[in-house]
This record gives C-alpha cells, sequence and structure tokens, in this order.
C-alpha cells in the first residue's frame, strides 16, 4: 500500500513519472530561429525504500537532425518530490561545446524541485565540477557550475505547440568556469524554467547580462 501511494504521488508531480513517458522540446536562439531539438525518455524506473527512480535520456539534435548530444540523468522521486542531476541545467549551447570530447562529471549535487509549489518559495543551490577530455585522453579542461537564487516567481498560463499550461515560474542565476590551460573562462547566465505538473518544463529561457540568448517550448508530450 506504501509503494501505491508512493507512485500515485510521483505520477502527479511536475514529470510524468513512468516507464517510457517521452516529451521534446523545440530550441530557437534569441531571433526565434529555430536550432533544433531535444528529445526526453523516462526508463528503467525502479522502487527502493520507497524511492522511485529512474534514468532520464536527453538527445539534442540540431535544425539539420543532426545528433549533437546524448546525456543520461538521474532522477529520484520521494512522496512526490523531484531530485535530478545538476547535470540537467546545463545550456543545449554549452553541451553542444563539448561534442569533441568526452565531458566527465566528477561530483555533481541533486537539484530539488517539490511536490508543492509556491510562489515566493526559495530552492536549495547547486554545484557541480568535471573534466573535459580530448580524444587523445588529455585534460583539456577543467569545468564547473554553480547555481544560486533558485527562487519561485510566480504561477503563469504559458502557451506552447504541445498545449496551454498552468506552469510555475522558476529562475536561478548560473555560474560557470572553464580551465583552459590555466586561463580561467567565467560566464553567467540566468536559468528561467516553466513547470507545470505532469509534463515538466513547458518553456526554459536563458539570459545573459539581462538579454534573450536563447529558449524552448515543449512540442510533444507523451500521457
Amino acid at each position: 500500500m506504501c509503494y501505491v501511494t508512493h507512485a500515485q504521488q510521483c505520477e502527479n508531480g511536475l514529470y510524468n513519472f513512468k516507464e517510457g513517458a517521452t516529451w521534446e522540446l523545440a530550441n530557437f536562439d534569441k531571433k526565434d530561429k529555430p536550432t533544433g531539438h531535444t528529445t526526453f525518455t523516462f526508463s528503467k524506473i525502479s522502487v527502493s525504500d520507497s524511492t522511485f527512480k529512474g534514468n532520464l535520456q536527453s538527445i539534442s539534435y540540431d535544425e539539420k537532425e543532426k545528433q549533437l548530444t546524448n546525456t543520461e540523468l538521474s532522477v529520484q522521486c520521494k512522496n512526490g518530490d523531484i531530485l535530478i542531476d545538476m547535470e540537467s541545467i546545463i545550456s543545449e549551447k554549452q553541451m553542444e561545446s563539448y561534442r569533441n570530447g568526452e565531458f566527465v562529471i566528477i561530483k555533481q549535487d541533486e537539484l530539488f524541485l517539490p511536490k508543492s509549489i509556491e510562489i515566493g518559495q526559495k530552492l536549495p543551490n547547486g554545484k557541480l565540477s568535471g573534466e573535459l577530455d580530448t580524444d587523445d585522453g588529455a585534460k583539456a579542461a577543467k569545468v564547473s557550475y554553480e547555481t544560486t537564487e533558485r527562487s519561485v516567481l510566480a504561477k503563469e498560463s504559458i502557451a506552447v505547440p504541445a498545449g496551454t499550461f498552468e506552469c510555475y515560474k522558476i529562475s536561478s542565476k548560473i555560474h560557470s568556469v572553464a580551465i583552459v590551460a590555466g586561463i580561467s573562462l567565467n560566464i553567467d547566465y540566468v536559468l528561467v524554467e516553466w513547470y507545470a505538473y505532469g509534463a515538466g518544463i513547458v518553456r526554459s529561457e536563458v539570459y545573459k547580462k539581462d538579454k534573450l540568448e536563447s529558449y524552448s517550448v515543449l512540442t510533444k508530450s507523451s500521457k
């Protein structure tokens, strides 16, 4: 009975936490030009100690349907709360820049998304560190990400190709550092995401210096 209760809470949470559930986001640049799309699929869902665990496969393609990245994230759900690998906050543009090498995660936090979301709510921050290896096995760069000031800004109705959803708007500040040949390259941006229960991310936007850089919208979602 306990497992049934947890299953209902997870299936009614932010994500469609079911084996084989799929959805797709279309990606655009700041001038509304299509830059490709990203597909997501839940798999290998299991139950242990009343916690549901699963893998979320994320595959991104460019506008010509060429595969750019293939990432597998770990996702947990307990009592309706979601914990997802922090790697999920890395933008598609940045992940694409890593495709000529192997991006190896050394350590990362899990980002927390609560079952019950309230406007004004502050969410825990997170850190990630990794290395980018070249084809010859050399360490090309050390990379780190830190997310801060995660907060729920508003509840809004958002219309996207997949439909109209009642969403919670969550904003985060992202600071990333890549150390190449002893030189630090710093990038700061703001990630704004709109989450809907049962659908996950409906829309996301990336801002640099208060200017829109790119955005994604939900185009397909399985029930």
